[in-house]
């Protein structure tokens, strides 16, 4: 993934031991590692708006997202139960991600407040008709969520459009 101000990429590399995160300054061509090798690796990488932190996923289902800088250090877990890859508000206050619920055989999107780790299910739909595990796309406002769902009648493929106020679909 490209940073904000398009300098620096961010990238997954394949090891023999597992995976790694590196960082790519795009002027220079020079890389480095951020992120030691993992062997349940990366995913879904996604830069804070400003580009001062840099958001990935475990590869495992369900995974945790883990936020940390573009040049290493600690990683912090910023949500769990992730089923899918994840997206950053354009306000860099949220992240939103699909959840599954075997429990109650639901699908939900959840925002997850990424400063002080409060959840909101915003909508849920049975899992038969459930959203699917792609990134949920913010409006350029924050204020609309579209992600990719099942229509509960005909199991057909659409984009479902949230009001991330109302949870209304």
């Amino acid at each position: 993934t490209v940073s904000p101000d398009g300098k620096t990429l961010a990238y997954v590399r394949v090891e023999s031991d597992g995976q790694s995160l590196w960082i790519k300054q795009i002027a220079t061509g020079g890389s480095f590692r951020t992120l030691p090798t993992s062997s349940t690796g990366y995913r879904s990488l996604a830069f804070s708006p400003d580009g001062k932190n840099l958001f990935f996923r475990e590869q495992a289902d369900p995974g945790s997202i883990l936020q940390t800088t573009p040049y290493g250090g600690p990683s912090k877990k910023v949500a769990e139960n992730v089923w899918g890859d994840f997206s950053i508000s354009p306000d860099g206050l949220y992240a939103a991600f699909v959840r599954r619920d075997t429990t109650r055989d639901m699908a939900a999107i959840v925002i997850t407040n990424l400063a002080g780790g409060e959840e909101r299910e915003l909508s849920s739909r049975s899992s038969f008709g459930g959203y699917g595990t792609g990134a949920p796309a913010w409006s350029p406002d924050g204020r609309k969520i579209v992600v990719f769902g099942g229509s509960m009648k005909e199991a057909r493929p659409q984009l479902v459009e949230v009001d991330v106020e109302s949870g209304a679909e």
